[in-house]
């Protein structure tokens, strides 16, 4: 959730000539990659992202194509919030996962009051449990969520990681490394290792058939996969961030049978490798903060936290 609101006589037109909330189409991600970038001019918390990272994000089956995402518009046709949004059943409940972004220059005239009303009238049944993260930093989105009921679920921890990568580091026999294939059989093990790491999570979505080739259209994707002989047991996927400019770690999972002996820092220090041999001298990751595992796995290898993501819930 970014920042509710916006400012100057612009919104005001806006509303007085009923200018609504339109939906999202392809069309329109050129205008979102810009728009995005021009929040971040003016608030380094909202993220900038670069077209291919956009048309990567919007291809993964827990957005359902962005059939679910809006704009709003001002009278002249210039983007003043975007709506991310998605449904998705979470065990016996149902959840409405999103977020929204206000233009940093448009903030303070209810926008994400009126989008936020957008959103609730996206599930009209009333049955749907909403659900948004929002940066630790946005102060104001974090109030106007409390202000609307919302309470904070999780936290999520960001860190970074900046200079030359470890040294090599081998895992114990008889486990290997070796890069991920663009295979039937790999995509399986890929989506099996996605549910055996996340399941249970906030927000956790089974792949899909057609997500492996989704999420290997991101910039700079690899990921490595750890074996113990020819069964998959682990995997270390990287990629850029949003903005194109530091690599990401974007998901570490070993079997829970595997744990304890070293495939994670093996796997972590590969795909470390392998970002700075992509040019990448900064790495960022992310967290659950209740991961005290991984979060000392990582500071063992230089990642510090910076920024901390709330996840909020309302009925």
């Amino acid at each position: 959730m970014g920042a509710h609101g916006q400012r100057g006589d612009l919104a005001q037109t806006c509303y007085r000539a009923g200018v609504d909330i339109r939906p999202y189409t392809s069309a329109d991600a050129p205008a979102i990659v810009s728009f995005l970038a021009s929040c971040h001019a003016l608030d380094e918390t909202i993220v900038a992202v670069a077209a291919p990272t956009w048309a990567s994000f919007t291809a993964m089956s827990f957005n359902r194509g962005a059939r679910d995402f809006a704009l709003l518009e001002t009278a002249g046709g210039e983007i003043a919030a975007l709506l991310m949004s998605t449904r998705y059943p979470d065990g016996e409940a149902t959840l409405r996962n999103f977020r929204i972004i206000v233009h940093p220059e448009q903030r303070r005239q209810g926008l994400g009051s009126r989008v936020l009303a957008y959103v609730v009238a996206q599930d009209p049944a009333g049955d749907t449990t909403l659900q948004c993260s929002a940066p630790g930093a946005w102060v104001a989105g974090s109030a106007f969520l409390q202000g609307n009921g919302f309470t904070s679920m999780n936290l999520d921890l960001e860190m970074c990681r900046r200079g030359a990568p470890p040294p090599a580091f081998e895992p114990p026999a008889p486990y290997t490394l070796r890069p991920y294939n663009a295979t039937t059989s790999d995509d399986e093990a890929w989506r099996a290792l996605h549910t055996d790491g996340y399941a249970g999570t906030h927000g956790f979505q089974p792949m899909t058939a057609d997500d492996p080739a989704a999420g290997r259209s991101a910039p700079d994707f690899h990921m490595w996969f750890a074996e113990e002989g020819s069964a998959v047991c682990g995997l270390c996927e990287t990629s850029a961030t949003a903005d194109g400019t530091a690599g990401l770690v974007e998901s570490v999972v070993v079997e829970s049978q595997h744990r304890g002996n070293g495939l994670g820092r093996a796997l972590v220090v590969a795909g470390l490798r392998t970002l700075a041999g992509q040019g990448y001298d900064s790495v960022n990751l992310g967290v659950f903060d209740v991961n005290v595992a991984a979060k000392r796995l990582y500071e063992s290898l230089g990642f510090k936290t910076f920024a901390e993501t709330h996840t909020w819930r309302r009925p």
